[in-house]
């Protein structure tokens, strides 16, 4: 039988760090899976706030390939990117949206449309903390203006064998 459980974690105020401490180990069976739910993320913003992109790292035993940006070199390094958070649609607003001008907060919310569902490459294991951060999603350079940063995510795990 499958086991699923979900997370629901805040990031503190002003860092873009996250490090959630269990007050009891967390065990993860071998073939656990973890998919990303949703990601809010307020940031103070610049001129091109609309344009930015996020790229949400974690220590998760998982395995991402990317290329790193602007200069694609056909190379690809392994990372543990857990999910991109594009940039905003046209129809989306912020957190304080004026009538001109750039706003005081911006706000990015984002519920993948396709699952973002990462196999966790580990034996079992237990965990005392998962520690998160917030990347600019082009250069993957910590980002420095989050001001808050929440994440929703499912870790499942079941018996041998079985997806």
């Amino acid at each position: 039988m499958k086991e699923r459980i979900n997370f629901y974690l805040n990031g503190k105020h002003n860092e873009n760090d996250l490090r959630v401490v269990f007050k009891q180990p967390l065990f993860l069976k071998a073939g656990s899976k973890v998919e990303v739910n949703a990601v809010v993320i307020e940031w103070t913003p610049t001129a091109s706030y609309r344009t930015d992109t996020f790229a949400i790292q974690s220590d998760l035993p998982i395995k991402a390939f990317h290329s790193k940006a602007p200069v694609i070199t056909g190379d690809a390094v392994e990372d543990r990117i857990l999910c991109y958070v594009p940039p905003a649609q046209n129809d989306d607003s912020s957190g304080d949206d004026p009538a001109f001008g750039r706003p005081a907060v911006a706000l990015r919310s984002y519920e993948p449309y396709q699952p973002v569902i990462h196999d966790l490459s580990n034996n079992e294991l237990s965990l005392n903390a998962i520690n998160f951060q917030i990347l600019d999603g082009n250069g993957l350079e910590p980002k420095a203006n989050v001001l808050k940063f929440k994440i929703s995510f499912t870790i499942t795990h079941g018996e041998c064998g079985s997806h």
